[in-house]
């Protein structure tokens, strides 16, 4: 697809979550296509910092003062965007993760008069599941994206629950765009071995014929860290196994503590937050992801490019990405018996386990192809050019959703209505 040049501004946070890698990874793609790309940060985004793509980094300034106990965040982001975009001539401001970019997005548009680019906004998982929907977010979230110009999310099932949670209305179009990996990047190793790994078990360094376990997240607690020491344990009960750690969060201090009232702190790694996870994620039998919920489960992708069979909660988007006994194993969330059954009957069937391999490696390949994913986000920014912008003002305006299914039209602020453009209206 070969469609206008774009002047692309994208929002993200920029730390090891999945928000801010898929963010980053669609930046580097469309400007590896020929897009001009702007990333817009507080810093410049971990997977960004090895690249030779001609990107633009522009840093977002939070001014700390007295008076505040947090410091303003969405105000200086907004007042950047709308000197960026200013600057820049942006066509398209695409914002990950809702709290709190979406409402930056509304008061640029608004400082620009209406006059800016067109936002677009990327719901994420617990943008909508676990902060957006709180009592104190939910109608500020709701307003800001029925003020955009177009909204994607990365599975089936966030785009569903999102309606409900954020009581939008069914109107209103939500794009299911898949996340996705390089696979080039991520692959499986040409010849995996335990002894690359050897050094990061010094206690027990012979890890011939051991079995690796490996979880990778920002350690929240909705990761269930408590659920993948257990189901490590249990496994290691049945058979001698070792288990990396790949993250940093809060709930870092309180595994180490539970591993040591296990006895496990020889057989565990905890490896830290890693740019460079491929090297260690080619060499593990499983990747245990026993989350509480996930929107898509982008380390679950990761692994599996890697040709790492994922054991998971069967909660959220999971089970679009994961095929239950082909590609890895689904349980019910909290049931940590049920994966250590599950890892335990792999890890004892190396056939077994070296098909689900490659079968988890195919899957990769099938799902989160990344030329057909930057693709449809081209197609997306174009057909989003081609409406009329949104210029919802106020919560009484419900109509103003029905302009993205229906011919562009116009709003009207001082009567709150909607009429066809003029037909030589620019767009």
């Amino acid at each position: 697809m070969t469609p206008t040049k774009l002047r692309i501004g994208i929002v993200c946070y920029p730390n090891f979550g999945g928000s801010g890698i898929v963010a980053t990874e669609i930046g580097l793609g469309l400007a590896q296509r020929g897009h001009e790309v702007h990333l817009i940060t507080t810093e410049l985004p971990v997977r960004a910092r090895q690249s030779t793509l001609p990107i633009h980094f522009h840093r977002v300034e939070v001014q700390d003062y007295p008076l505040f106990e947090f410091p303003p965040y969405t105000l200086a982001l907004a007042s950047r965007l709308a000197e960026i975009a200013q600057q820049t001539q942006l066509d398209i401001l695409h914002l990950h993760y809702a709290i709190p970019h979406a409402v930056s997005g509304y008061l640029a548009r608004q400082i620009l008069q209406g006059k800016g680019p067109r936002i677009i906004v990327t719901l994420h998982g617990t943008d909508v599941t676990r902060v957006g929907c709180l009592d104190s977010y939910r109608s500020v979230t709701r307003m800001a994206l029925l003020a955009s110009d177009g909204i994607t999310a990365p599975s089936h099932y966030l785009r569903k629950v999102s309606y409900p949670l954020l009581d939008l209305p069914d109107e209103l179009p939500i794009e299911v765009i898949s996340n996705f990996v390089d696979t080039q990047r991520f692959h499986p190793a040409a010849q995996r071995s335990r002894a690359r790994l050897d050094t990061l078990f010094p206690k027990t360094p012979d890890l011939h014929g051991t079995p690796i376990l490996a979880h990778l997240s920002n350690f929240r607690p909705i990761k269930r860290i408590p659920d993948v020491i257990d189901i490590f344990a249990r496994v290691n009960n049945a058979l001698p196994a070792r288990l990396l750690l790949i993250g940093e969060g809060p709930e870092r201090r309180a595994a180490a503590e539970r591993i040591q009232e296990l006895g496990l702190q020889d057989q565990v790694c905890f490896l830290g937050k890693r740019e460079d996870v491929v090297q260690y994620l080619q060499h593990c039998d499983l990747m245990l992801m026993p989350s509480e919920t996930e929107s898509f489960g982008l380390a679950a992708l990761e692994s599996m490019s890697c040709g790492v069979p994922v054991i998971a909660s069967d909660v959220g988007g999971l089970h679009e990405l994961i095929e239950h006994q082909t590609s890895g194993f689904l349980a019910p969330v909290y049931d940590t018996e049920t994966m250590a059954k599950f890892a335990i009957q792999l890890l004892q069937d190396p056939q077994g386990l070296e098909q689900m391999m490659r079968a988890a490696r195919k899957r990769a390949l099938d799902f989160g192809d990344q030329d057909a994913i930057f693709d449809q986000y081209e197609r997306f920014y174009q057909q989003t050019l081609t409406q009329t912008p949104s210029s919802y003002p106020c919560q009484t305006c419900e109509e103003n959703a029905h302009h993205r299914t229906q011919e562009p039209t116009r709003h009207d602020p001082a009567t709150h209505s909607l009429s066809a453009p003029p037909s030589s209206a620019a767009n």
